[in-house]
């Protein structure tokens, strides 16, 4: 078909241009206008669906959060806050590699579409001490904001999943934590055994004192976080928040000015995650997720092979485990026999959703992480394949030994 095709040009422009080096604001126009082309929307009905994703309000406030984190990131950068943020942690936890297990655990926890971005700078300061290169980096900054997912029971992924089925988030978690384990150790393995010998310790250890710089140094960050987690609040407003307290402490510092502030926003990063967004809407419009399901659907195959084939399919093309789940969960639950166990189908679902959703080349932290560290993809992804591997190994022996 014409549509398929036209998909699997697309995401060949994106990985060919993204790889040579263009910016990702090309290389979303190019496979977007190869989208439009073959559209069975035709050019017109695809422009008004390129129009309405552009210009809907979740392209515009997550284009205005993803531009504020980097506002907050410069400042922070620049007033000297993220440097002693990130020395208080190591100084805390004494060891630079549990730092970088700890960073970015600690923001995947924010609720953000594209949120590995707060964790890449922290990352990178912290991964000069190992002296790692950058798909090294990317590969940290990815693996371990992700491989709590299948047990944080705020996570809306798994949220979804629990009110979609009706067995309880805790249960789902209870069910996973092998899952958890399995990720978390293979990505330790894979990315910080091993390597250059930390430097010593400069200093005697004050965890209290470390504590205190912790807490202020960070507080910007910080006070994002909670601002989101506890009350909910509006992601960039929370960061505004955060971008206004990292003002407040470094009055009298000679960087801090609206000039500094204005440095901060990328606008070619904007652009290029409105880019995302129309490819996306162009892809969903166009019904080609429900032409990859027909095209895999059949009869007289185990029901575990669509449970995990199915949503390989949909995360590829959505990037996105929430839309993955919404869709992959009703469609594939009629398949299950009389006395099928659910738990164990609906954590296979789960996982084979996380796997395709982590390798999208339209997954926004990967797509954020590869554009700050200036790294190819293809590089980052002969980092972590075997942490995805692990994770499916695990997912497969616990369905296996349950059901």
């Amino acid at each position: 078909m014409l549509e398929l095709a036209g998909v699997v040009v697309s995401f060949v422009l994106i990985l060919y241009l993204v790889n040579r080096k263009v910016h990702l604001a090309y290389a979303m126009l190019a496979s977007s206008l190869a989208l439009l082309i073959t559209s069975p929307l035709g050019v017109v009905g695809g422009a008004e669906v390129a129009w309405r994703s552009a210009v809907a309000r979740e392209t515009l406030e997550f284009v205005l959060t993803i531009s504020l984190v980097g506002v907050l990131a410069r400042l922070m950068q620049e007033f000297g806050l993220l440097p002693a943020m990130v020395d208080a942690l190591v100084g805390l936890l004494r060891s630079t590699r549990a730092a970088l297990v700890a960073v970015p655990g600690l923001v995947g926890l924010l609720p953000v579409m594209g949120g590995a971005v707060i964790s890449a700078p922290l990352v990178d300061r912290l991964s000069d001490r190992l002296e790692y290169g950058p798909e090294h980096r990317a590969a940290i900054n990815l693996v371990f904001r992700h491989c709590w997912f299948f047990v944080y029971p705020f996570g809306s992924s798994l949220i979804l999943l629990s009110g979609l089925s009706g067995i309880p988030v805790g249960q789902i978690a209870a069910y996973q934590w092998p899952i958890t384990v399995a990720a978390a150790v293979s990505g330790y393995l894979l990315l910080l055994r091993g390597g250059r010998a930390e430097p010593p310790p400069e200093k005697a250890w004050n965890p209290w004192r470390e504590l205190r710089v912790f807490m202020i140094s960070g507080g910007p960050l910080l006070l994002s976080l909670a601002l989101a987690l506890a009350l909910a609040a509006p992601l960039y407003l929370a960061i505004m928040a955060g971008i206004v307290l990292a003002l407040l402490l470094s009055r009298g510092h000679p960087q801090c000015s609206l000039s500094t502030v204005w440095r901060g926003v990328d606008r070619k990063l904007a652009a290029a995650m409105i880019g995302v967004m129309v490819f996306r809407g162009l892809i969903q419009g166009g019904g080609v997720i429900e032409k990859l399901i027909m095209s895999v659907s059949g009869n007289g195959l185990h029901p575990a092979v669509f449970f995990a084939l199915v949503p390989l399919a949909v995360g590829l093309v959505s990037a996105s485990q929430t839309t993955s789940v919404a869709i992959c969960y009703p469609l594939l639950m009629p398949l299950l026999r009389p006395g099928d166990p659910v738990v164990p189908y609906t954590s296979l679902l789960f996982a084979a959703t996380f796997i395709s959703y982590f390798g999208s080349p339209l997954h926004m932290c990967q797509i954020l992480t590869l554009e700050h560290f200036r790294c190819r993809a293809l590089g980052v992804y002969r980092m972590y394949w075997p942490y995805l591997l692990a994770i499916a190994v695990t997912a497969l022996a616990l369905f296996f030994t349950r059901t």
